[in-house]
């Protein structure tokens, strides 16, 4: 979307780590109300079928009530769903400025499939429940000449009802797929870029983000359903032993059988992020997300064998927890892919207003005195000191002068043999002004 990217002013540093906790804001919201919606909508669509197939009210019965649970209203679906993944468009428009890359034009497109399947699904809903009002009126009660045209609409209905829900379905499982590529690829922005959107959504990396997605998706959805109806909601539903217990055996099993995939598939997803975007918080949120998996399974066995329902709260939040533990993750590991490009930006963005400042006015900068009182102390062009030599790391910088200026304003430890540089405190013009004369002296000395 190359609006956005020219609408998109150069942020400070401090700037482009709020939205880093903006997106992470976004996406908890985001993610859960998505997991939800999915799980919850095939959840109602199997028993909407199995009640025709298997002439049980009580199949009927669930799938109306999960619908209803896992949507709950119009202002939930723009508040939760459409607003977040808009918004996220224009962070991600900001934090990927100047990569070249497709990310927000990706991110509109999951957009634009994640909105027509909730409109899809919310139509489901509203015609779910004129299904059932169908289906309780009695031949009895209206003209005889009517009655062939009642039996024709509560033969469509059936039929065309849970079309609705399907292509709900469909559609937003292909845009939550998309985030899932946009996610994958954001979070490995220094190492892997797909070459095509093909490339992206097939990856090993996007699948893999798919099936934790999935996992999430009926795990989350049960979790929440035995919370909503037996501890948010108990006193709404009145139900007898059977439905009870037939609710809590369906949530708490589906629960289980698709918690344990959870850990197997995150261990496999950290084997797969590249070294040198590991960082402490990394493992440390991993290991959250397992403990936190690890205990809501251990409390959900006490729902299912104990009878224990007064835990479902503990399950739920637990569950919660972990997802919110996978969102943070992941936008740790943007962060940290993004690093090199935030330099760039940010500098940009001091340079702008060394500009505005009247900075830039200054007349003649010293590159080579200041090199020498700054650097030399540290660094000399054909062999190490403090720091490693400049001929072994200017290599990498040719014909990318922003980002040498960009590491020199705002210096970041990249190889672990030596210590990491300190700031030296340079303005905008004077750390370009080196930048030059770097570059320029190693196209010397390299002849």
């Amino acid at each position: 979307m190359e609006f956005l990217d020219k609408l998109v002013l150069p942020q400070s540093a401090e700037h482009l780590n709020l939205l880093h906790y903006i997106s992470i804001l976004l996406l908890t919201i985001l993610i859960p109300y998505l997991c939800i919606i999915l799980g919850g909508v095939l959840l109602s669509l199997k028993y909407f079928r199995k009640s025709y197939t298997k002439n049980e009210v009580m199949f009927l019965r669930y799938a109306k009530d999960v619908l209803q649970i896992v949507s709950v209203n119009n202002f939930t679906a723009l508040a939760l769903g459409i607003l977040p993944l808009f918004t996220l468009i224009l962070v991600y428009a900001q934090i990927f400025h100047k990569t070249n890359t497709l990310y927000t034009s990706d991110l509109f497109l999951s957009f634009l499939f994640v909105t027509i399947g909730i409109l899809f699904i919310y139509t489901f809903r509203l015609t779910f429940s004129l299904d059932l009002i169908l289906k309780n009126i009695d031949n009895n009660q209206i003209p005889e000449f009517s009655v062939e045209d009642l039996k024709k609409l509560k033969s469509s209905s059936a039929k065309i009802l849970p079309r609705y829900g399907y292509f709900g379905i469909v559609f937003l499982i292909v845009g939550i797929w998309i985030l899932c590529g946009v996610l994958a690829a954001a979070s490995n922005f220094t190492h892997w870029q797909p070459s095509s959107f093909i490339s992206m959504i097939f990856s090993i990396k996007t699948l893999l983000y798919l099936l934790i997605f999935l996992s999430f998706s009926f795990v989350l959805t049960s979790a929440y359903i035995l919370f909503y109806i037996f501890f948010w909601n108990k006193e709404k539903y009145n139900i007898d032993n059977s439905y009870r217990e037939f609710i809590i055996n369906d949530n708490s099993k589906r629960f289980y059988n698709y918690s344990i995939l959870i850990p197997l598939l995150l261990l496999f997803d950290i084997y797969l992020i590249p070294k040198l975007n590991l960082s402490g918080n990394v493992f440390t949120f991993s290991l959250i997300i397992l403990i936190l998996v690890l205990i809501a399974i251990s409390l959900n066995y006490y729902i299912l064998h104990k009878n224990k329902i007064n835990y479902s709260p503990l399950v739920f939040f637990f569950t919660f927890l972990s997802l919110f533990s996978f969102v943070t993750q992941k936008e740790i590991l943007i962060q940290n892919a993004t690093e090199s490009n935030a330099l760039v930006l940010s500098a940009e963005y001091d340079k702008i207003l060394a500009e505005l400042k009247g900075a830039g006015k200054e007349t003649v900068i010293n590159a080579a005195e200041i090199y020498q009182v700054k650097c030399a102390a540290c660094h000399q062009f054909d062999k190490k000191l403090v720091g490693p030599a400049h001929l072994e790391v200017l290599p990498k910088y040719e014909g990318k002068l922003n980002q040498l200026v960009a590491f020199i304003r705002n210096p970041v430890k990249v190889n672990p043999a030596y210590p990491p540089m300190p700031n030296p405190g340079l303005k905008p013009n004077e750390a370009e002004a080196v930048a030059k004369y770097l570059l320029d002296e190693y196209q010397k000395q390299k002849k």
